[in-house]
């Protein structure tokens, strides 16, 4: 993201860094570490001839993902306003 124009401010500047560190660190970084647990146990279980074990093992990991992405969305949609209330 390139942010260079938006303002002079450091104070601005430090926020919208923070801002998408914070982003990248709860949502991003966590669901491509589940992915990679996904793909090695869906790959050993398929390699192994158990196809019902890895569709097992993609569906749960599909489930997790979830279970973690509604809570960070919701965090992240309403930043501002727990910020905000935190002072």
């Amino acid at each position: 993201m390139m942010i260079g124009n938006v303002s002079q401010d450091a104070v601005v500047m430090a926020g919208i860094g923070l801002g998408c560190m914070t982003k990248q660190i709860l949502g991003t970084m966590i669901l491509y570490g589940i992915n990679g647990s996904i793909e090695t146990f869906t790959s050993q279980a398929a390699g192994a001839g158990r196809k019902d074990l890895a569709l097992i093992y993609l569906n749960q990991g599909r489930l997790i993902q979830l279970l973690w992405f509604l809570p960070m969305a919701l965090l992240l949609c309403h930043t501002k306003d727990i910020l905000i209330g935190i002072g």
